[in-house]
């Protein structure tokens, strides 16, 4: 429990991250992944590493393009790592081999604590309800993750988007509650260099 609490706290830490990197890639995403059935034994070794003194190391799973460069030297890497008091192991898969990675890693069940803007929604229902990912709405709460409780309570399509059918959280997602225009590209002319004169309309 503690330690599914504390992943769930790195997912969130994370997001900021691919929320930088992923733009408009339309899944940014943190998804949990363990059996629930370990639960136990998580727990108990996160006792024993806290009672120890020791740092816990999570693996980190992202789906990268070479141009990103190497994300174990990331900043917020390094900036979550201090926080949390974790060590954070990115595995990064490029665009060549994910395809034929993914269904490898599940079918092995060698799986990472969590993916990051990783996962189709197709991927995630799939895995989701054979039970490979992390059932995330035990613990969002007022208390544990307050931003997130209020922006599903004031927003119900959020909610909606993120609950599967079965009514599980798997994956949170970024979300731009901004109005702006759809126009992604605007083009100008500077019209005194042209020689240009704009009558106007009135």
């Amino acid at each position: 429990m503690k330690r599914a609490k504390r992943m769930l706290a790195l997912v969130l830490a994370v997001m900021l991250l691919g929320t930088s990197m992923a733009g408009c890639s339309g899944n940014v995403s943190g998804e949990s992944t363990g059996k629930e059935d370990t639960a136990g034994t998580d727990e108990k070794k996160t006792e024993e590493s806290v009672q120890s003194g020791g740092t816990e190391s999570f693996k980190l799973t992202v789906h990268s393009s070479a141009y990103q460069g190497d994300w174990n030297d990331y900043w917020i890497i390094k900036e979550i790592e201090k926080r949390f008091d974790v060590d954070i192991q990115v595995e990064m898969i490029s665009n060549d081999v994910w395809n034929d990675k993914l269904p490898l890693m599940f079918a092995s069940d060698e799986l990472p604590d969590f993916f990051l803007n990783s996962l189709t929604p197709a991927d995630i229902v799939t895995y989701g309800t054979e039970g490979y990912l992390l059932d995330l709405k035990d613990y969002i709460s007022e208390d544990t993750t307050p931003n997130i409780w209020a922006a599903l309570a004031e927003t119900p399509a959020l909610k909606a988007a993120i609950t599967q059918t079965d009514g599980k959280i798997y994956s949170i997602c970024g979300a731009d509650m901004q109005t702006r225009e759809l126009a992604l590209n605007r083009f100008y002319i500077n019209t005194v260099w042209a020689g240009i004169t704009i009558r106007s309309r009135t």
